[in-house]
C-alpha cells in the first residue's frame, strides 16, 4: 500500500509533467490500465488453449508497460514513454492475430489497436495522431493480405466457430466496457467544465460590477492624487530649503571641525616627544566631544610633560564647544600659571568649568562637564604623575596591565553635594613602561552577537593582548576590534585612545 500510495502522489504532483495538459497525463495512464487488462485476459486465455509461447506476446506488453511506467514516473520523458507504449499497443495485437489465425480465429483481437487509435486523440494532438492512423491503415491492408494464410496457420482448437464467438464477446466486451468507463469519465470532466464555465461566467458578471465600482472610486483616487500632488509640490518646495539649509549647516559644521582639528595637537607632533605612541580617535559626529591636549613646560629649572585625555559631556557641536572652553582653561592653568600637578589642575578646572557655566544660569544650572585624565611626566626626578577625574590610566610592568585609579568626581556636574577630591598617584619612571588613557566610547559601544557594550574589562585585555607590538601596529588592532564589533550598529559615543612610551 504504501508504494501504491508514493505512486498516487506522484502522478497528482503539480511538477509531474507539468509542460503538458492535465488531461493528457490521466488519460495516458487509464488507456495503459486498460490496455494491461486486455493482455493479463489474452495472456491468461493464450495459457489456457496451451499456446504458452504465443501467451509472451501479451503477458511480454504488460510486463513493458510497467517497466515503461516506472521510466515515465523516473525520468518524466513522457514524449518517448508514450511513444514506446503507442507503438506497442498498435503493433503487438495485430502480431498476436497474425500467430493465432487471423480475424476470425482470434475473434479479430486487432480491435485493441483500434481502441488505441482511438484513445490516442485524449493524450495526444490531433495533427500528431495521423501518423498512427496511417500506421494503423498500413498493418490492417498487411492483415488483409496475409489473412488467409494466417488462417491456414491457425491452431485447431480455435477453428471451432463455438470458440471463435467466445474470443469475439470477450473482444467486444472488454473493449466496449472500456471504452465505457472512458467516456463516462471524460464526460464526467466535461460537465465539471462546463459548471466551473458557468461558475467563471457568473464570477465575470459579478467582476464587470465591481469593475465599475473600482472606476468610480479610481475617479474618487484621482481627485485625491491631484491634491496629493498638489501637497507633494510644497512639500517639495520645502523640502529644497531644508535641503539648503542642511547644506549649509553640514558647511558651517565641517569648518568647525577643521577649526577644532587645528586646535589639536597634531598626532605625528605629539607622538615627536616621546619614545613611541598612537593616538585612536575616533569621533561619532563630525566635531567630537573628546579631546586630547598636550604641552611641555619648564619650572624651576625642571622639565614638564603633561598629557590629558578629556570626554566632554555629550557628542556632537555642544561637546566639541565643551572641548575649546576645557583647552582654554588648560592653557592658562598649565602655560600662564605654571600649574603642574595633576591634582591642582583638576581643581583648577573644577572651579573655572563650574563657575563659567553658571554664571548666568543661576535659576537653570547646566550640568555639563568632563571626564578627564592627566598624566604628568618628569623626567628630571624619574617619575610619573597621575590624577584623574572618573578617569584611570593604565600602565605595562613585567608583562601585566596594571591601573591607577582616578577620583570617582568629574569635572563640572551639579548633581554633588560633597567636596570633590582629587588624589595624585605617583610612579617612578622606568623604562619600557607603555602608559594609556581613554575615553569612555570604546567600552561603551554596543555589538558582537549579542549587541551588547564592549565593556571596560574587554578593553583591558585587548590592550594588554597587544601591549607589547609596535605602537603602529597595536593602532591598526584597537581599530579593527572597534570595527569588527560595531558591525551594522551606529557610533555611540566618541572614541579615544592613547598609548605612549616615555
Amino acid at each position: 500500500m504504501t508504494f501504491l500510495n508514493n505512486v498516487f502522489h506522484k502522478v497528482n504532483a503539480k511538477d509531474f509533467l507539468a509542460d503538458y495538459p492535465p488531461d493528457f497525463k490521466y488519460a495516458y495512464i487509464i488507456f495503459t490500465a486498460f490496455m494491461c487488462s486486455g493482455g493479463l485476459v489474452w495472456g491468461i486465455l493464450a495459457c489456457f488453449f496451451a499456446y504458452y509461447q504465443i501467451a509472451v506476446i501479451p503477458f511480454g506488453y504488460v510486463l513493458f508497460s510497467l517497466f515503461n511506467f516506472a521510466y515515465l514516473l523516473h525520468y518524466q520523458n513522457f514524449r518517448l514513454a508514450r511513444f514506446l507504449q503507442v507503438f506497442a499497443s498498435i503493433l503487438l495485437p495485430f502480431l498476436f492475430q497474425w500467430l493465432l489465425g487471423g480475424y476470425i480465429a482470434t475473434g479479430a483481437v486487432m480491435l485493441w489497436s483500434f481502441l488505441t487509435l482511438t484513445a490516442l486523440l485524449t493524450f495526444y494532438r490531433t495533427r500528431e495522431v495521423v501518423v498512427w492512423l496511417v500506421l494503423f491503415l498500413s498493418l490492417l491492408a498487411i492483415t488483409f493480405w496475409i489473412d488467409d494464410y494466417s488462417h491456414s496457420i491457425a491452431p485447431i482448437a480455435l477453428q471451432n466457430p463455438f470458440t471463435q464467438r467466445i474470443l469475439f464477446t470477450v473482444n467486444i466486451s472488454l473493449i466496449g466496457s472500456m471504452m465505457f468507463f472512458a467516456l463516462r469519465y471524460f464526460i464526467i470532466i466535461n460537465r465539471k467544465d462546463k459548471t466551473m464555465n458557468q461558475v467563471l461566467e457568473q464570477q465575470k458578471i459579478e467582476f464587470k460590477e465591481k469593475n465599475e465600482e473600482i472606476t468610480a472610486y479610481a475617479e474618487q483616487i484621482q481627485a485625491q492624487n491631484r491634491m496629493i500632488q498638489s501637497i507633494n509640490d510644497i512639500l517639495d518646495r520645502q523640502k529644497k530649503i531644508l535641503e539648503h539649509k542642511n547644506t549649509a549647516w553640514t558647511e558651517s559644521i565641517n569648518y568647525a571641525q577643521r577649526i577644532q582639528r587645528a586646535a589639536f595637537m597634531n598626532p605625528l607632533e605629539l607622538e615627536e616627544y616621546f619614545k613611541d605612541g598612537f593616538i585612536f580617535f575616533k569621533p561619532k559626529d563630525i566635531v567630537s566631544g573628546d579631546f586630547y591636549w598636550f604641552t611641555e613646560v619648564e619650572k624651576n629649572n625642571s622639565i614638564y610633560k603633561i598629557l590629558v585625555v578629556a570626554d566632554c559631556t555629550g557628542h556632537g557641536v555642544p561637546a566639541a564647544l565643551m572641548t575649546l572652553m576645557g583647552q582654554d582653561f588648560l592653557e592658562k592653568a598649565v602655560l600662564f600659571k605654571k600649574i603642574v600637578s595633576p591634582a591642582r589642575i583638576l581643581y583648577e578646572l573644577e572651579s573655572k568649568v563650574a563657575t563659567r557655566l553658571n554664571s548666568n544660569n543661576t535659576h537653570n544650572p547646566i550640568d555639563d562637564g568632563m571626564d578627564i585624565g592627566v598624566l604628568m611626566i618628569d623626567e628630571t626626578n624619574q617619575k610619573i604623575v597621575f590624577a584623574g577625574a572618573k578617569s584611570d590610566l593604565w600602565y605595562t610592568q613585567d608583562g601585566e596591565l596594571l591601573e591607577l585609579r582616578g577620583s570617582l568626581y568629574p569635572i563640572g556636574g551639579t548633581q554633588y553635594r560633597t567636596t570633590k577630591v582629587f588624589e595624585e598617584k605617583i610612579l617612578p619612571l622606568t623604562a619600557g613602561t607603555r602608559f594609556y588613557l581613554t575615553t569612555d566610547g570604546f567600552k561603551d559601544q554596543f555589538g558582537g552577537h549579542f549587541n551588547k557594550k564592549y565593556l571596560k574589562r574587554r578593553l583591558k585585555e585587548l590592550i594588554h593582548t597587544h601591549a607589547h607590538l609596535d605602537f603602529n601596529t597595536q593602532k591598526v588592532k584597537i581599530a579593527t576590534e572597534f570595527e569588527e564589533w560595531q558591525g551594522l550598529n551606529i557610533q555611540t559615543d566618541d572614541v579615544l585612545v592613547v598609548g605612549l612610551e616615555v
